[in-house]
């Protein structure tokens, strides 16, 4: 079993059987369904919610940012201030908003990437 994985997981999506978990940069909500992204540009669709991948993970790889993103921490390139808000841009460039209610949870969990607001 892939280390990445919590051990104590009751069911492991089919789509994490088929696919190197070092590949995933992201997994984005979409209703009751959830995007993989890949590092090769792929954009995979999994019957299983956002919540059950967070379930899986270990949070020391993967980080909820919102309600509809969990990130790889490894794609995550800096943290950006722009009109009292602050996203957090992925090596690709996008940028997602950071909750208000995150920010300190995020300072505390990924130090080296974030600087101080």
């Amino acid at each position: 079993m892939n280390p990445l994985i919590h051990r104590n997981t009751e069911v492991l999506p089919k789509i994490l059987k088929e696919i190197d978990v070092d590949e995933i940069n992201q997994f984005q909500a979409a209703s009751n369904y959830t995007f993989v992204l890949l590092k090769n540009g792929q954009k995979l669709l999994s019957g299983y919610s956002l919540g059950v991948f967070e379930k899986i993970f270990s949070q020391h790889i993967f980080l909820r940012i919102n309600r509809t993103n969990l990130v790889n921490k490894g794609y995550i390139s800096s943290i950006i201030e722009r009109d009292n808000s602050h996203y957090v841009r992925l090596q690709n460039n996008q940028e997602i908003l950071i909750p208000r209610r995150k920010k300190n949870t995020l300072l505390r969990t990924i130090p080296s990437i974030l600087k101080p607001f």
